[in-house]
């Protein structure tokens, strides 16, 4: 902001206090912005004022329509987010590209549309390669297909006006704990009330959970999709966990790939394949890949004794061995899963930890919610045979 912009802001506000006959300190105590804030305003030592604290201050001397938009505008004038809002389009703010075939997600895409029209703030979790990123693609394809704008914020970024993308990337960034908030505050003034979904497809990003909280206060009308492997822990968050496919849309996700390599039939050993791999859809494709070089019933063989390489494309890394030992070295006693039966009960959970038996069933849901335990019969839970894997390959190498 300019000192020309300060000063006209510092104008107005003085202006208005003094029209209605109220003090610094009247002004702070009805606005509960401090009077030395208020001080700086009018003297344009402020150079960037808050959304809210504006809001406060207007809200505080009655301001009629135009006259708080006038204050508004003097505050915000030169202000990246403020700039741009005219300019912010959905045509500009586009969901990524599609990322390949949609096979047997049609129930959980519909289900997480339906929470999002009820929740704000949405953490899409589960194991890693269980296909998140394609899920919330498709979601957000939806939305804008409805006329929402999409800003995405990881892996892709479609927006299509350079200066809209810095504010949004910086924004974001601004979300987290050691970001510049004031970033945070561009991005609240851009998308303002317009209905918007904020997609953050970056499970290395921590957001701070009060600014999290003031952006949805100051942007009643947008909603965040968080995409990680576990929750965020963010006030109001709905986790919402994305489970690896049933056996039979596993087989026909395979058979999809495969069909790029050579021709493969559906049978026992491509079943076998397809249990093997958890119904984790970049192991599957990952897998598929191996078919340029191997038969299927090589191929099963090669799996069962070494997983870990073979989740891997023929080709290039798929990053699943990756994901998947991030996954568990995340874990907070990531050690627990090799002293567990591959197949257990609360009561095992307890027998194991020493803990008491509502300790152990909140352990376990933090487990089910980072896919690295699943359900299993009634009352029963596994481990499965990836994630075996991976604590095996760990346990070597300590």
């Amino acid at each position: 902001m300019s000192e020309v912009d300060d000063t006209r802001f510092g104008r107005l506000l003085h202006g208005h206090r003094t029209r209605v006959g109220l003090t610094q300190r009247e002004l702070a105590d009805l606005s509960t912005v401090s009077v030395r804030a208020i001080r700086d305003l009018e003297q344009g030592r402020a150079r960037r004022p808050r959304q809210d604290t504006v809001r406060l201050v207007a809200d505080a001397l009655r301001l009629s329509r135009q006259a708080r938009e006038d204050l508004e505008r003097a505050a915000h004038q030169g202000r990246m987010g403020w700039s741009l809002r005219t300019d912010y389009a959905v045509e500009l703010a586009p969901a990524p590209g599609v990322q390949g075939p949609l096979i047997g997600r049609e129930v959980e895409v519909d289900a997480l549309v339906e929470e999002l029209r009820h929740s704000r703030l949405v953490g899409l979790v589960g194991l890693s390669g269980v296909g998140k990123t394609r899920v919330a693609v498709e979601v957000a394809a939806r939305a804008h297909r409805g006329g929402v704008p999409v800003l995405w914020v990881g892996v892709d970024c479609p927006i299509r006006d350079e200066r809209l993308a810095a504010v949004v990337q910086a924004g974001v960034a601004g979300l987290c704990r050691t970001g510049d908030e004031r970033a945070a505050g561009d991005l609240a003034e851009l998308i303002a009330g317009r209905e918007t979904l904020l997609v953050l497809d970056d499970p290395a990003r921590v957001l701070d959970g009060e600014r999290v909280k003031v952006l949805l206060r100051d942007c009643p009308a947008l909603r965040v999709l968080v995409v990680g492997t576990a929750p965020a822990d963010l006030p109001g968050e709905r986790p919402f966990l994305l489970s690896a496919l049933g056996d039979e849309a596993a087989v026909r996700l395979f058979l999809h790939h495969a069909r790029a390599e050579r021709p493969v039939v559906e049978d026992e050993t491509v079943a076998g394949i397809c249990a093997g791999l958890d119904g984790l859809p970049r192991a599957l494709a990952a897998a598929a890949s191996w078919l340029a070089v191997y038969d299927p019933v090589r191929l099963a063989v090669a799996l069962r004794d070494d997983p870990l390489d073979h989740v891997e494309g023929v080709l290039r890394p798929s990053g699943v061995r990756e994901g998947l030992v991030r996954c568990v070295r995340d874990l907070p006693d990531p050690g627990l899963l090799g002293r567990l039966p591959q197949e257990f009960t609360l009561d095992d959970v307890v027998a194991v930890t020493g803990g008491s038996l509502p300790e152990s069933g909140r352990l376990v849901r933090g487990l089910l919610l980072r896919g690295v335990v699943r359900p299993h019969l009634a009352d029963r839970f596994r481990v499965p045979a990836l994630v075996r894997a991976v604590l095996a390959q760990m346990l070597v190498v300590v």
